[in-house]
């Protein structure tokens, strides 16, 4: 991928991926299992990413999105971390609703399907792809499932390389990043954590981000 693409051809880019996944449909008495972070995700004292998890490619494409169709107040409090809980953010639980679901991340697109253990360019043991399965959704075209199964573990590979040289970060910030991390940038986060990082200020990454990372970078 040419790493010069302007910004709006790597959009373009993103939500022609996401309309390779086929179309599905979900029972009518949906649990939302799949808005909600699984239990084992969580560390030993109740610490946990915020649902969705995302690309920096796919946050900003949301926050755009949030923008041009909320107000104001209702963006200030799908951004506020002090709202986290184990339910995703753009869950509406009165409509039973995705509030995003035009712009929804590939993360929460996949779930339901029966994939590969091979989440965010890395293999995992089986039984992650069983906690995504749901036998509640219908596949509609399983010729196109076949088709995208073939495409999977690519669609992966895309989202890194539209992430990179996309940084949310101020170069002050990914300064502290790099001395801390040893890594250029942060591509993947929850959320809410990605939104409250990237608008901390700078005394704060000096003080804050080290431990702030211990605690949740392990998560990831």
């Amino acid at each position: 991928m040419d790493p010069l693409l302007k910004f709006e051809d790597k959009f373009l880019i993103l939500n022609n991926l996401y309309k390779k996944l086929p179309l599905t449909q979900c029972a009518e008495k949906c649990g939302t299992w799949c808005c909600t972070k699984l239990k084992e995700l969580c560390d030993d004292q109740g610490n946990f990413l915020s649902l969705p998890l995302v690309y920096s490619i796919e946050f900003q494409n949301i926050r755009s999105y949030l923008i041009n169709n909320f107000t104001k107040e209702e963006i200030s409090k799908l951004l506020d971390i002090k709202n986290k809980a184990l339910k995703c953010a753009f869950h509406d639980a009165e409509k039973k609703i995705c509030l995003i679901n035009e712009v929804k991340p590939f993360s929460c697109r996949v779930y339901g399907h029966r994939v590969p253990p091979f989440f965010w360019g890395i293999k995992y043991p089986e039984h992650y792809a069983e906690n995504i399965y749901c036998k509640n959704m219908k596949i509609l075209d399983y010729q196109e499932e076949a088709s995208f199964m073939r495409e999977y573990k690519k669609c992966w590979d895309t989202l890194a390389l539209l992430s990179k040289n996309f940084s949310l970060f101020t170069s002050d910030q990914r300064a502290i990043i790099k001395k801390t991390l040893g890594v250029d940038d942060i591509k993947i986060l929850g959320w809410l954590e990605y939104n409250f990082l990237i608008n901390n200020s700078l005394d704060w990454y000096k003080t804050n981000f080290s431990t702030f990372w211990k605690i949740h970078g392990s998560l990831l």
